[in-house]
């Protein structure tokens, strides 16, 4: 059986295309241009790559379609993130890395973190993540992108003092919702990535003009 959309999915301009590229970042710029902070009001570069490499994780986590309607939103224990027990390996506190463990509701101070995280750490779990997420997605079956699931986003909600994030319930959705969600999702923070890398540090960016 042919899969014409998982096979434009998979292709080089669509899923692969923010991964590879987010990746030649983390290994590209040195430690010091990775941790190094943009302003006060905004995090490092390293923050974008861990935080799309962990939105990476869950997706292929819950790939091919491991989220039964009666699954908790939280449940995707096969995120190498866990298997690997990272944030030990890291020596970070899970509870400093924002909702889900995904960066997500960080304070700036917080983020700066990754600096002693290091690149080489960072662009190994971004590797595995990133590579697993591509691999699993070439598994579908183009019928496969439209059953009904509980999507990798939780429903939330923001707490307005302090600026946290908090999960709500769960989100009904399909594979090809939180396919394209990831897509446009990496492609954004690989665009902040290149922006950043310019005017930081007068790198040119891949865009034409």
């Amino acid at each position: 059986m042919t899969n014409p959309i998982v096979d434009e999915l998979v292709g080089p301009w669509f899923l692969p295309f923010p991964h590879q590229a987010i990746l030649k970042f983390a290994n590209d710029l040195s430690e010091e241009m990775l941790s190094k902070q943009p302003s006060s009001t905004a995090p490092p570069i390293a923050w974008h790559v861990f935080h799309i490499a962990r939105w990476a994780d869950r997706l292929q986590a819950s790939l091919p379609n491991r989220l039964p309607e009666d699954s908790h939103p939280s449940e995707l224990p096969r995120q190498i993130w866990l298997v690997e027990e990272t944030t030990n390996a890291w020596g970070v506190d899970p509870s400093s890395l924002g909702w889900l463990e995904t960066g997500a509701g960080m304070t700036i101070e917080q983020s700066l973190i990754f600096a002693s995280v290091g690149r080489a750490r960072l662009a190994e779990y971004a590797t595995k993540a990133f590579l697993a997420a591509d691999e699993e997605t070439k598994k579908l079956h183009d019928h496969e992108l439209t059953q009904a699931r509980n999507s990798i986003i939780p429903s939330s909600r923001r707490d307005q003092t302090t600026g946290g994030i908090e999960t709500t319930g769960s989100r009904q959705t399909t594979v090809l919702f939180d396919l394209l969600f990831h897509l446009s999702h990496a492609s954004r923070h690989m665009g902040m990535i290149e922006a950043l890398k310019g005017t930081m540090f007068a790198i040119e960016g891949t865009a034409t003009v």
